[in-house]
């Protein structure tokens, strides 16, 4: 008979967690306190089983971190053996009580939740879940200034004013414009106080507009003034007939360019496609139909039109590439043919958009809609995004007015601010 190496493992530790014994040991977390057996406590840390070798009369042991929401039971059921779910919401908790009690295991299981790259969607929370157990943030903090213009203002404004001040330092800073960081600072202020007064000497002034001055010293104080301030304060007033040239510092992005809704089918497409051949547009689009002719719905010529191939949730997709998009309306044009079951006009859609291609926010659904439901029949839909996307999809959600999954699209139009 063959010999081989047998160990038991943990799993017996919840028998032994139904055995009345005594909770003489307690962990002090931030302001809490969580009772158990010594046995259990140098089952989850090496370094009380180390305190109660040198001192077996301790019966406690203070952890300095904060836990408003008991994330510590989590740790308290790993202790009897019990299965845990490790999450967005507490891997970052888990990994710091893992570096706190000496517990490699801990540590090296809340990381392959820590390697998760960084989004402009995940990365606010992120950060501010490290800054509340006090983890390094400069790896968030150089991303997020980065990608500053391309996060929403809503996950912008859960930081905190000591994570917003590094941010808006950092050297890695890319914004649109100085104007669009002044008036964000001033409705973090107006929103959520003086204690974001501080992100006023984050302002480089040489590159504000007259108008910007104005509403600049309107909150303004003479404490905010430091050696950048003084500095950036000296430049604009060397400078004072004219704006230094945004174009000659990496801390701008392209300029934003506006396409509001004035006229049909005069908008972010008809501008990236005038005076340009199909084969150089700064855009592609991909669609569900065998002869790859989506094309034809920027073509503007009003007998052209794009069919799909007859299959459920046909669509039109647009990679912006280099681009970006804050899209806040479209307009579709049918084709020539009638109304009814011969027309093959759409009743139900979505427009969404993406970053990445892979996860999409709806951003205008459409059900049971009859108005492009004849020839030639045109209708434009706003609404509202603060959100910057590269991809834009146009999808058929449910059957046609002929009744079957052929998406027909002749003209297609968006609007909104493109970068």
């Amino acid at each position: 008979m063959n010999e081989y190496h047998f160990t038991l493992s943990s799993r017996g530790l919840v028998h032994a967690s139904t055995v009345p014994l005594e909770n003489d040991f307690t962990f002090i977390v931030g302001s809490k306190s969580y009772q158990c057996n010594r046995i259990f406590a140098c089952f989850i840390s090496p370094i009380v089983t180390r305190i109660l070798r040198t001192d077996p009369n301790v019966n406690s042991y203070k952890l300095n971190i904060n836990d408003p929401t008991n994330l510590f039971n989590d740790v308290m059921h790993l202790m009897i053996g019990a299965e845990v779910n490790i999450t967005q919401k507490n891997y970052l908790f888990i990994k710091n009580v893992g570096r706190l009690l000496g517990n490699n295991e801990l540590i090296e299981c809340a990381h392959k939740i820590d390697d998760e790259e960084l989004t402009v969607e995940n990365c606010t929370t992120i950060i501010n879940s490290k800054y509340r157990l006090e983890l390094p943030i400069s790896k968030e903090i150089t991303y997020i200034a980065k990608n500053l213009s391309d996060i929403s203002v809503g996950s912008l404004k859960s930081l905190q004013p000591e994570i917003l001040y590094n941010i808006l330092i950092d050297k890695s800073l890319t914004i649109d414009n100085e104007g669009w960081l002044l008036s964000f600072i001033i409705d973090m202020i107006k929103e959520k106080g003086n204690d974001y007064t501080c992100l006023l000497s984050a302002i480089s002034v040489e590159f504000l507009t007259k108008e910007d001055l104005v509403k600049y010293f309107e909150y303004f104080r003479l404490e905010y003034i430091n050696d950048l301030v003084w500095s950036s304060m000296q430049r604009r007033m060397i400078n004072s007939t004219t704006i230094l040239s945004a174009g000659l510092t990496t801390r701008y992005t392209r300029p934003v360019i506006h396409f509001p809704f004035k006229e049909p089918l005069n908008g972010i497409l008809n501008y990236l496609t005038k005076n340009r051949n199909s084969t150089n547009y700064p855009f592609t689009i991909k669609a569900s139909d065998y002869q790859s002719q989506a094309k034809r719905v920027i073509d503007r010529k009003k007998e052209s039109r794009w069919q799909s191939n007859r299959e459920p949730n046909s669509y039109l997709l647009f990679d912006f590439n280099e681009f970006s998009i804050k899209p806040n309306g479209y307009t579709i044009r049918t084709y020539k043919c009638p109304a009814g079951p011969e027309g093959y006009h759409m009743k139900s859609w979505k427009l969404s958009g993406s970053v990445d291609g892979v996860n999409w926010i709806d951003l205008d659904v459409q059900r049971e809609n009859s108005q492009l439901n004849g020839p030639y029949n045109m209708t434009t839909l706003m609404f509202y995004t603060d959100k910057w996307v590269r991809f834009l999809k146009l999808e058929m959600i449910d059957k046609n007015h002929a009744g079957n999954d052929c998406m027909t699209v002749g003209d297609i139009e968006f609007y909104g601010d493109l970068k």
